[in-house]
């Protein structure tokens, strides 16, 4: 058997779930015979597109079989998915979707390009039910999204609006990148919105648990320097939910909520391994369950009073 080598681009090497990414693809590359090179973008798009150029640059005896992406942003990758086909080498994405795969899969049938994704809009319903569950009566929802122009923000941030249809939860939208940083920054502005008045009783629901915790610590700051803190009643939850970070989170009460995101990373090379084995292609996207945690069934006692 020939070579196969993989090479991994991530976007983050202090994100939990690029960890979990990362891990889940070298367990399951060991076990299909692939060697392994990760590569960790730090949220640069522009590092991400170099180090994906620099890849195909590499002589045929090193080249990667196949590049799995996580991107920073999609449309800065466009370019070299022709390229890396061209050179038939396999391109799949992990977490996002554009329409650019089923041009290219048209026209490169025969070098593996699909992706692996959760089930984003799912993801968006589900957190609008946790938003009801903890604000039955309604009340002010401080929602942080993704990047612009993200497939996964804006599919999340569509599964939120069709859920809250016709409720009274008043969602004020902040964007984020994915960052805990950035979550800090939305609360604050958020914060100097009301300047010294009370804040009223709310619900933060962010996009990843990263920007949760970001905005958990930039509440907890504003409670701890307002003259009444005890009037600041909020809720917090996330997204992502790996074991060591976003449901360990919840189980300590510092989220009220996650939503459980599996690894695609493993079933990406499952599927690799397929189609290098003589197997069809699998379909253009393939979605991977997610779930909520706690169930949403449990969440009343998380309210904010």
């Amino acid at each position: 058997m020939a070579s196969r080598r993989i090479a991994l681009f991530l976007q983050s090497r202090g994100n939990d779930y690029q960890q979990l990414l990362r891990d889940d693809c070298v367990s399951t590359a060991s076990q299909r015979a692939f060697t392994v090179k990760v590569f960790f973008a730090e949220g640069d798009a522009d590092r991400q597109a170099e180090q994906l150029r620099e890849a195909l640059r590499e002589p045929v005896t090193t080249r990667a079989t196949a590049l799995i992406v996580s991107p920073v942003q999609e449309s800065r990758l466009m370019p070299l998915v022709t390229e890396a086909l061209r050179s038939r080498v396999g391109w799949i994405v992990l977490s996002r979707w554009s329409d650019y795969l089923s041009a290219q899969r048209a026209q490169f049938g025969n070098v593996p390009v699909f992706c692996v994704m959760p089930d984003h809009e799912e993801i968006g319903r589900i957190q609008a039910l946790q938003f009801k569950a903890l604000l039955p009566q309604g009340g002010e929802l401080v929602y942080i999204r993704g990047p612009l122009g993200t497939f996964s923000a804006e599919r999340r941030l569509a599964g939120v609006r069709k859920e809250l249809a016709g409720s009274s939860l008043r969602p004020v939208i902040f964007n984020g990148d994915w960052s805990s940083e950035s979550g800090a920054r939305a609360i604050e502005n958020w914060i100097g919105i009301f300047g010294g008045r009370e804040l009223p009783l709310c619900v933060v629901g962010s996009q990843n648990d990263s920007m949760a915790v970001g905005a958990r610590e930039a509440l907890l700051e504003a409670v701890a320097t307002r003259k009444s803190p005890s009037t600041m009643r909020f809720a917090l939850t996330g997204c992502d939910g790996s074991p060591s970070y976003g449901k360990r989170l919840v189980a300590e009460g510092q989220l009220a909520a996650t939503v459980v995101i599996p690894s695609v990373s493993g079933r990406a090379v499952t599927e690799l391994t397929s189609i290098l084995d003589g197997g069809a292609q699998p379909p253009l996207a393939i979605l991977v369950d997610v779930k909520g945690y706690p169930d949403v069934n449990v969440l009343a006692k998380h309210q904010p009073r």
